[in-house]
């Protein structure tokens, strides 16, 4: 069986109903599960932990004594395997009897000092020896050879040693330089306080800052790509003689003139937002669908209040009024339907009373429900209630229910039994099969 399939939270509800006597002093009250028990509650805190066992807990089984521990409220006995996943954190000192220890990954101290291992004298070190383990011992293993001098080193390919870099530097520590037959490739940013002088291409492939007078170029052929976004701030401007095209985002903060001639054509083949007012003196033409965020926005010169626009000859609209309506209404105080012909109204089975407080469904008729179904009143049933569908009781955490006995205030849902031992308070099944139980002892 699988106890997922319990609804958890009328477990829950019949667990916290026994809390208070169960703080003070064991009250014989058993509650027992057949299999699988799950917490899925994650925001749980410090003092209301999503799971609280206050007193003496066994994992596997239980026995007369317990080793290394005592019987009493808060200890905890594992008899078997415990795997931690995300560490541990011990407060108390911790005694590892038999079997020795296992650390796997990184283990961390918060201070050298901290650590005691037995033998060795002062500035002896641990050493491996054959076999896995390790002995005090002296480190008489060091350095031989530095490099050349004033170069700077670096590790050597095989990880075991110092080697001479390309960089030398010279006597004054002032300057550092790269030898000739080198490159030097620069993964982040680059800044020089002082003049660049570069004698080959240059290539930027981020964002780049210039201040001054730039001239990119020194010919009518040259070209010059941009593959980032371009800014040019405060009264500068940029002149283009030939064609510009633009594939990405453009922005224009000033007034912007396109075209010089009136027989000149603005295509823009994307969707187009104009932030302030616009005027077409020419008449617009919309091909596709047109959509304003409120009907509010949209004014049209002429008509008065509760006029509507109708299509007139021609192919346009003009404002008049709507005189499309019903003729018959119905028998008096009777709800309406839509008739089967859908060109109508007939008399539904609902009758509403001369004082508007109340709604009859006639005698003959019944009435099925196919969403939630609300009474903000009492509700009085004669006969057996079924319900084939899923149920709720309450609309709101300040209702209270009871089974049994009286609504008891402050408790959503309260329960009772007979009391006497053996008495079950409620039983949980699960696909046919007992589940889980809370009964008298």
């Amino acid at each position: 069986m699988n106890i997922k399939n319990v609804v958890t939270g009328l477990l829950a509800a019949f667990a916290l109903a026994l809390a208070p006597a169960a703080y003070a002093a064991d009250n014989g009250t058993e509650f027992g599960i057949e299999d699988d028990l799950s917490v899925l509650g994650t925001e749980g805190t410090a003092l209301d932990p999503d799971a609280e066992i206050k007193g003496f807990t066994v994992f596997g089984a239980t026995q007369a004594a317990y080793t290394g521990t005592v019987v009493g409220a808060g200890n905890v006995v594992v008899n078997g395997h415990l795997a931690v996943s995300s560490g541990a954190y011990f407060v108390g000192g911790s005694t590892f009897a038999a079997g020795g220890a296992y650390f796997t990954g990184v283990s961390s101290f918060s201070n050298v000092a901290n650590i005691h291992i037995a033998g060795g004298t002062v500035n002896q070190v641990l050493k491996k020896v054959a076999g896995g383990g390790m002995v005090w011992g002296d480190d008489n293993t060091g350095l031989t050879s530095l490099g050349s001098p004033r170069r700077l080193q670096m590790v050597n390919d095989s990880d075991d040693g110092l080697i001479d870099s390309v960089f030398l530097q010279n006597a004054g520590d002032t300057n550092i330089t790269m030898l000739a037959t080198s490159s030097m490739t620069i993964l982040g940013a680059f800044e020089a306080g002082g003049a660049v002088a570069l004698r080959d291409n240059l290539a930027v492939t981020g964002i780049t800052s210039l201040n001054g007078i730039i001239n990119l170029g020194d010919g009518a052929g040259d070209l010059v790509t941009m593959m980032a976004p371009l800014t040019v701030m405060g009264t500068s401007s940029i002149t283009v003689q030939g064609a510009l095209e633009v594939d990405g985002a453009a922005k224009f903060d000033g007034s912007v003139a396109l075209g010089d001639a009136a027989e000149d054509l603005l295509t823009v083949n994307a969707q187009s937002s104009f932030v302030g007012g616009s005027t077409f003196t020419a008449g617009a033409y919309f091909q596709s669908i047109s959509s304003f965020s409120s009907a509010a926005n949209i004014h049209v010169a002429g008509g008065t209040v509760n006029q509507v626009l109708k299509k007139v000859p021609g192919g346009g609209m003009a404002w008049g009024d709507d005189n499309t309506g019903l003729t018959a209404l119905g028998t008096a105080r009777r709800l309406q339907m839509v008739n089967d012909t859908n060109d109508g109204l007939i008399n539904s089975a609902f009758l509403q009373n001369a004082g508007d407080t109340n709604i009859t469904m006639l005698a003959t008729s019944s009435m099925t429900v196919l969403g939630a179904f609300g009474a903000g009143g009492a509700v009085e049933l004669g006969n057996t209630l079924t319900v084939a569908d899923n149920a709720q009781l309450g609309n709101a955490t300040s209702d209270i229910h009871a089974v049994n006995r009286e609504p008891e205030a402050g408790v959503a849902l309260s329960v009772d039994s007979g009391g006497a031992s053996g008495n079950y308070v409620a039983k949980f099944y699960s696909n046919g099969s007992l589940a889980a139980w809370l009964r008298t002892k």
